[in-house]
């Protein structure tokens, strides 16, 4: 069975594939399409909804529908998102809960491994810092999916060509942040240098 670091590797190389050198962000549709063709749910649906709707930013539902006469029964999996969200926690939200629906299809859980638990530690450490905190799971498998969207929208491998300008203050946070359009304050955290290296650890070997 495939760790949980080897199906997050498997999206990022699925995504990295289907976008062109040097034009980010990277797209969330990819990330619909890596879900499709890398776990067992063949159709996955994104649905916006009013905030009175969905009390929380996302959620995900599996389900097995039978969508035409004598197809057999398939595996859906529908993504709602609330509509206060603007485009970059948008598209954070919506790649977490594809993340967390992957290791749900695949009856996997986080395993408890010294770096996974460092990482997520590091993850709730960081969020409350930052002030993220409030939005942050409380779940050990949520965190750590939130940490793999973070990581499928801005691969560690992009960030360490990135971190010697950044330690320089040749780039700023929020350049970065408009260019892999994800959320501001996850990407302060992306960007220490724990962080980075710990995330290249995890993915030396895939």
């Amino acid at each position: 069975m495939l760790t949980e670091i080897q199906r997050i590797a498997r999206v990022k190389a699925f995504v990295g594939h289907r976008t062109e050198a040097g034009h980010l962000p990277y797209q969330v549709e990819h990330v619909r399409q890596a879900v499709v063709e890398t776990t067992n749910v063949d159709r996955v649906a994104l649905f916006r909804v009013p905030s009175g709707e969905c009390p929380i930013y996302g959620k995900y539902e599996l389900s097995r529908r039978e969508t035409a006469p004598y197809t057999g029964m398939e595996l859906h999996a529908d993504v709602y998102f609330t509509d206060q969200l603007n485009y970059c926690w948008r598209r954070f939200v919506v790649t977490k809960e594809l993340c967390q629906c992957i290791f749900d299809v695949e009856a996997a859980r986080v395993q408890t491994t010294k770096d996974v638990d460092q990482l997520v530690d590091m993850l709730r450490s960081q969020a409350s810092s930052g002030g993220t905190a409030g939005w942050l799971p409380t779940a050990h498998s949520e965190q750590f999916s939130v940490w793999a969207a973070l990581e499928v929208l801005c691969p560690v491998e992009d960030r360490l060509k990135l971190q010697d300008a950044y330690n320089r203050q040749a780039l700023s946070t929020m350049q970065l942040a408009r260019a892999f359009r994800i959320p501001v304050e996850y990407m302060t955290f992306a960007m220490e240098n724990a962080f980075i290296d710990l995330g290249s650890q995890l993915f030396s070997n895939c």
